[in-house]
């Protein structure tokens, strides 16, 4: 889930942005970047997920109220309009969307179940909370999958067979930059599932560590601190990260999210 953390703050200061020529050409940190949405929901699923025992019955609704406590905990840390709706509801109710917020917020999914159907299981029933679209779920169970196939010792042959004939991802050259193109010129479409997730796992496989994950993401272009949310969180369970970039990273969040990180890492460790 670090994975997800790091690459959302790193990704932070060129968001639709045409500063960035090349995948060495920024610092992996500087003074603009930040945590933004993507961090406090993923922090919020994965503590929703452990107030409920990892419990499928109770994990929809811990999860919902987690959101929304941490997402009025931090108002403007970058959300859609949609879901500032779906926040302010006193009854909040899924609304269909195929945005990539369901993949950006899933990374904790891939390392809190032991099994790829309890993995599948549970990346659609935090998605569905608000993303309850074929797309939304597809894309949260893409990237929760290819987590726990990373930790799991699987080669990237074997995570992209899983996205391209159990997902029906594509991920040729020819469709990847047709998705780079199309997201670049249309924004609001660059901010779905349909672009961002395989944008960012074709960055995971073309890269050869963790940092060469994240700036391989942000190289791309678009909605560059979720599509590194999502390249980094693939490359932490594949990779590992290295210790100076942890250090570095942990030092933009609060107390209250660092907090609530260590919670989930002493379970994940136990």
């Amino acid at each position: 889930m670090l994975g997800a953390i790091l690459g959302d703050i790193i990704g932070s200061p060129y968001e639709f942005s045409e500063q960035v020529e090349g995948p060495d050409a920024f610092p992996l940190f500087s003074k603009d970047s930040r945590f933004t949405d993507d961090t406090v929901l993923t922090l919020a699923v994965a503590n929703g997920i452990l107030e409920a025992g990892r419990s499928r019955a109770r994990t929809a609704d811990a999860v919902k109220s987690e959101m929304q406590r941490l997402g009025k905990l931090y108002p403007d840390a970058g959300y859609g309009a949609r879901f500032i709706q779906w926040l302010e509801s006193p009854h909040p109710r899924p609304y269909q969307s195929w945005g990539n917020g369901s993949a950006m917020r899933v990374s904790s999914v891939g390392w809190m179940f032991d099994s790829m159907s309890d993995v599948m299981d549970f990346a659609e029933i935090t998605s569905s909370i608000t993303h309850n679209s074929q797309e939304g779920i597809k894309g949260a169970q893409a990237v929760a999958g290819s987590i726990f196939l990373a930790r799991e010792g699987a080669s990237k042959r074997q995570i992209r067979s899983f996205l391209e004939h159990d997902l029906g991802y594509d991920f040729s050259e020819e469709n990847i930059s047709y998705l780079r193109i199309k997201a670049q010129r249309k924004p609001g479409w660059g901010v779905s599932c349909m672009a961002t997730v395989p944008l960012a796992l074709d960055a995971f496989s073309r890269s050869q560590n963790f940092e060469g994950a994240v700036r391989e993401a942000i190289a791309g272009g678009v909605d560059t601190d979720t599509v590194a949310d999502i390249a980094g969180a693939v490359a932490e369970a594949y990779y590992g990260i290295p210790f100076r970039i942890r250090q570095k990273g942990l030092k933009y969040l609060d107390a209250s999210l660092l907090q609530i990180y260590n919670n989930y890492l002493n379970c994940i460790d136990a």
